[in-house]
């Protein structure tokens, strides 16, 4: 039995709480100040439509919209956060983000927690701060998006992964991480679909490699342990996805995008070959910390450590073998290096206190003990500074390509209970409409052209096109095309960034939308 160590205990708990407390300085000053951009309006407005709806009685979940429309292209994971936040703090952009920064800040604990449980207390402080301070995260932690939320799920399955293979967990413990793994693995497939199923598998590959190497014996002993239990998880898992799968097929006329849309194309295969170095090059500083686990795992921390490396590389290369050539795509793999620098930390101090270590590790212990230990309050430093550079000096210019004022301009147009269609300008920026639904207290409705024709509301409705000339935008020449131009007289006009939109008015009948 082992002896309990307060003082031990104590260190932890304050790296822990440290670590987070970082991450808050991160992901919470001026988290509102912009309105939304980019598709942080299809995440938000979809979360806001769907607390609207479970507060009108609607309970069905799983069936998310837009503007009236059955809008499936992402799960609902994230408009369930978004409703839930909405609901405490009110529909703001604030609350949306709020969901990304509360999901960075677990991140930050959860990394702390991991590194203090396999590396050893000191371990803690490091991994929290290499956590919330790696600047890969913080465009979509401060984001009303999927990623953050997907990327803590990711990260609390894959450490539940290596503990059960690595850390062999017993007691209370050995129950618990099942159930966090299979919690976290259908929160995963929630948040995004499939897109960290490369990560999953790969780490997983690589504990149970890493097993192997250790003795047959102990591989014969995880398999009778574990093996039945991952079994079940994934039959668990896959059951959920086909469950949700069978009930959303049912849907009519719904908005969605095949995960094949983000695969291979002929077309991008120098991108797909650059896109792991590319990857690993925007996860740096962290990605330095992989060469200093070495490739012989001496003990269960380097096991463990390895099995970090190997999932995260594993992960990225999974994803280009697949055909994805966005890096973007790859950061749900970078969540496994924020222990790497509890871990480099340790090894270097117990260089440094006489352990003796094989050359090639004493090699590595001294090099990252004098780049990241001795230099460790100057990285500290720069990335906080860096962190407040990104949000008070750099994030300030998203507000000139928020929708938010021009949609809140159409609104003096716009009659109380009218009814707006758009499609295009939905695609493109949906906070202007839901701002002018708002203001105006008037019905959006996202006339998504599902037979390819489009249409036209009740005389007296408006029509909100798209007329920036942009490839597939022009809906004013399918208007006309259709023979429906010349009931439709432009009242008002706006821009956004690049995009430019009329709103018109019907002036007389035209063919119904089939909603």
């Amino acid at each position: 039995m082992s002896t309990p160590d307060p003082a031990g205990r104590r260190r932890g708990l304050i790296g822990v709480a440290l670590a987070m407390l970082v991450a808050c300085t991160v992901y919470l000053p001026r988290l509102g100040a912009d309105g939304l951009v980019d598709s942080e309006g299809h995440r938000a407005v979809t979360g806001w439509e769907l607390r609207d709806r479970v507060t009108a009685g609607d309970n069905d979940l799983l069936v998310t919209t837009l503007f009236e429309t059955p809008y499936l292209r992402k799960p609902p994971g994230v408009p369930w956060l978004m409703a839930l936040s909405a609901q405490a703090f009110g529909e703001s952009a604030w609350s949306a983000r709020f969901v990304s920064a509360m999901a960075m800040i677990l991140a930050a604990g959860v990394a702390a927690i991991a590194a203090w449980a396999w590396f050893g207390s000191a371990a803690a402080i490091w991994a929290g701060c290499a956590q919330a301070l790696m600047p890969l995260f913080w465009q979509s932690g401060r984001a009303a998006e999927i990623e953050a939320a997907n990327n803590l799920a990711t990260q609390v399955a894959c450490f539940a992964c290596v503990a059960a293979a690595c850390a062999r967990p017993r007691g209370i413990v050995f129950a618990i991480v099942p159930f966090a793994m299979l919690l976290a693995i259908a929160m995963v497939f929630l948040m995004k679909g499939p897109a960290s199923a490369t990560v999953l598998i790969a780490i997983l590959l690589a504990t149970r490699l890493l097993v192997q190497r250790s003795s047959r014996e102990e591989a014969r002993a995880w398999d009778r342990e574990w093996g039945w239990i991952w079994g079940a998880i994934w039959g668990f898992a896959i059951l959920g996805l086909v469950f949700i799968a069978n009930r959303l097929m049912t849907v009519d006329q719904a908005v969605t995008q095949a995960p094949s849309a983000f695969l291979f194309e002929p077309g991008k295969i120098p991108q797909i070959l650059a896109m792991p170095f590319v990857a690993l090059a925007s996860a740096l500083p962290m990605a330095l910390l992989m060469p200093a686990v070495p490739p012989s795992p001496e003990d269960r921390r380097d096991r463990i450590a390895l099995s970090l490396v190997l999932g995260c590389l594993g992960g990225v290369v999974l994803l280009a073998l697949v055909g994805v050539s966005n890096p973007r795509y790859a950061m749900p793999a970078f969540v496994l290096l924020p222990p790497l620098a509890g871990y480099a930390a340790v090894r270097y101090r117990e260089f440094a206190a006489g352990r003796p270590l094989p050359p090639g590790e004493a090699r590595r212990a001294r090099i990252y003990g004098r780049v990241l230990v001795r230099q460790g309050v100057a990285w500290l430093i720069a990335l906080m500074v860096g962190a407040q550079v990104y949000i008070w000096a750099i994030e300030p210019a998203r507000d000139a390509r928020s929708g938010e004022r021009a949609g809140l301009a159409l609104a003096e147009f716009v009659p109380e209970d009218a009814v707006v269609y758009a499609h295009e300008l939905v695609e493109a920026r949906p906070e202007v409409l839901h701002a002018l639904r708002r203001a105006a207290n008037c019905h959006v409705v996202w006339a998504y052209p599902f037979d390819g024709a489009p249409g036209l509301p009740e005389p007296g409705g408006y029509v909100a096109i798209r007329t920036d000339g942009a490839v597939g935008s022009r809906e004013i020449d399918a208007f006309e095309r259709a023979g429906l131009a010349d009931r439709i007289e432009p009242i008002a006009g706006g821009a956004v960034h690049i995009f430019e939109f009329t709103l018109y008015r019907v002036r007389r009948m035209g063919p119904a939308v089939d909603q």
